[in-house]
Formats: C-alpha cells, structure tokens, sequence
C-alpha cells in the first residue's frame, strides 16, 4: 500500500541522512530523543500502560521504527525489551542503510513468536496497541487490544466489522 511505500521512503530517507554518523553518536542522539518522547507520551497511552504494568503485565516496544530510539522510549518508562529496526554500521559508522527490513504486518507477529519463543495460544495472554492498518495481524492475535488517538481509520473500521 502506500504507507508502506511512504514508510518504507521515509526510513531510508532518515537511514541515510545519518550515513557516516558514529554509532555511539546516533544512539545517543536517539536515546536522548526517546527521553523526549517518553516525557510526552499521550497521557491515554500512559494511563493504558500502567494498567498494564499493575495487572502484572510486562510491555515490550515492537516497532518498524529504529531501534535506539525504541529501546530509550522502554527504557525512560521502565518497560522490557524493544524489537526494532537498526541501521547498519561497519567499522563504528553507520552506512546510511537498513540492517533489516522494516518490522511490520505480519513479520511483527513472526518477530514475538521468534523473540519470546511463543506459541500461537500463547497470544491470548498479550496485550497489543497498534496504529496502523498493518498493525491488524497482531491486534488479531490479542486478547486485549489498544487503539490510540491516531490510530488509521482503515484499522478502525476493520475491528468494528468483526
């Protein structure tokens, strides 16, 4: 679809804008921007989330989006692990590519399976907040589901014909 296609543009665009960047600089440029976003998280999310944490939940950031910047969002809020995607970096630089291809659709159900060595009943004991019509095979997949305030239309829509 085309936000794939814009995504998948979007990524390589920001990719190659830090090409020649240290990798120590670029995760601590990320980990500083995530400290950011951590302390601007939508107050709905938040709420959802420390629910979550207080019914014993553990919550792992699962993400198209690169990975430092994922993992510093996990680790300002205390939440666990971060599943995302990272650049490539040869001799302490990055190359301005993508290591991986971008987690999404149904490789983020592919990536959990692998990651938490999961089973395809054990999806009925998670938790999943998506946003995007390629979120859909995940949030079928869980019990308890999450739709923020910027979540798609299109994703709506499919989840209320259900």
């Amino acid at each position: 679809t085309l936000q794939f296609g814009f995504q998948s543009i979007a990524k390589s665009l920001m990719a190659s804008c830090f090409s020649g960047m240290p990798s120590q600089e670029y995760k601590a440029f990320l980990f500083d921007l995530a400290k950011s976003f951590a302390n601007d998280i939508n107050p709905s999310v938040k709420c959802w989330s420390e629910g979550l944490v207080s019914d014993k939940y553990r919550i792992h950031i699962l993400t198209g989006s690169f990975l430092p910047l994922a993992t510093g969002i996990s680790d300002h809020l205390g939440w666990g692990q971060s599943i995302g995607t990272d650049l490539e970096i040869r001799s302490g630089r990055l190359t301005g590519k993508l290591s991986t291809p971008a987690i999404k659709g149904y490789q983020k159900v592919k990536s959990i399976q692998r990651v938490f060595t999961l089973k395809e009943h054990h999806f009925r004991f998670l938790a999943a907040a998506g946003d995007s019509y390629s979120d859909r095979y995940l949030l079928e997949k869980c019990s308890l589901r999450y739709f923020p305030r910027n979540a798609s239309r299109r994703l709506i829509r499919y989840f209320a014909a259900k």
